[in-house]
């Protein structure tokens, strides 16, 4: 069994606007959408939504075309497939809903074939979410196992699996892996706020919470789980250790403009991501080598979205 350390991290206050190129795009016919991650190459995959309730994985490529996922587990009604992270070789991982078995299951798609994926040493009825992995083969989610459901975040290395929870957290997600086997995630307080956090190979956990965020839980339109959020989130992570998610912040208006996303260096320097026009950009999702950050938005108190890539340009 791993050692497991913890070390909390001051809350990073250095903030600065820089300037980002913001790539924006839909996807035909979708109400809603997500991106989750970028390669290197500037792949996008994530999910979207129909107006008859179907949830859809997606990659894009670079030239704009779209390829479209629905794991052959997810038999509909309604479909609920999700794709949430994908290597620079162009493997995907993500999550549907397993229609036999009536419950989570995550997936990867490689060269045309989905192979499923089930948390191991698990009770019957826990579901899986496989959100990332990288080029070693490391791979890295959360499971939710009977009664409570609440998340347990899991990885693996050397392809043993293990379990963990951020220590005091009432739920912990995996959300990012990187090739130096660095792990980052988001988790839950007793108090409902939401914190990252980073875990080294050797058990070393660090908590980062944005200066900026909220810790009051208020409501927050557009958002998944009762709408009710506050904190940091942390969605991405590269090579180089910078981090990428989206924080809470009191809103102007009840449950408007409450989120933005975030680029953070290794030096604690925080860059705000918001796309222009947008009323509030909610998603910071997973981050390639060179900065590149993949998300969505929303246009509109309807809650229709669109998704992005923010390119850095210039750093002041």
């Amino acid at each position: 069994m791993l050692r497991t350390l913890i070390v909390f991290l001051l809350p990073t206050g250095v903030f600065g606007q820089a300037q980002f190129q913001f790539t924006t795009f839909t996807i035909p016919g979708a109400l809603t959408g997500e991106g989750s991650d970028i390669d290197n190459p500037g792949r996008v995959v994530g999910h979207f939504t129909t107006p008859a309730g179907d949830t859809r994985g997606f990659q894009r490529e670079t030239d704009g075309s779209l390829t479209y996922l629905t794991a052959p587990g997810d038999l509909g009604n309604p479909f609920d497939t999700r794709a949430n992270g994908l290597t620079f070789n162009g493997r995907v991982v993500g999550t549907f809903y397993d229609t036999a078995h009536q419950t989570n299951s995550g997936f990867l798609y490689a060269n045309g074939q989905y192979f499923t994926f089930n948390a191991p040493r698990q009770p019957p009825h826990a579901g899986t979410v496989l959100n990332a992995l990288n080029e070693r083969g490391d791979f890295c989610g959360y499971v939710q196992a009977p009664p409570q459901f609440n998340a347990t975040a899991f990885a693996s290395e050397n392809s043993q699996v293990f379990y963990f929870n951020f220590p005091g957290a009432i739920s912990t997600t995996c959300n990012a892996v990187n090739n130096e086997g660095l792990i980052a995630g988001t988790y839950v307080d007793r108090h409902g706020v939401s914190h990252g956090f980073t875990r080294t190979q050797a058990g070393l956990f660090q908590a980062i919470d944005l200066a900026a965020a909220t810790t009051v839980v208020q409501q927050v339109l557009c958002t998944p789980e009762g709408n009710l959020q506050a904190g940091t989130e942390i969605r991405g992570l590269n090579d180089q250790g910078v981090i990428s998610g989206h924080y809470f912040v009191p809103a102007d208006q009840p449950g408007l403009n409450a989120t933005h996303a975030f680029e953070r260096l290794v030096n604690g320097t925080v860059w705000v991501i918001d796309v222009p026009g947008a009323l509030q950009t909610s998603g910071g999702g997973g981050i390639n080598s060179f900065g590149q950050i993949a998300g969505h938005y929303d246009l509109d108190s309807t809650c229709r979205e669109a998704l992005y890539i923010a390119t850095p340009a210039t750093r002041p």
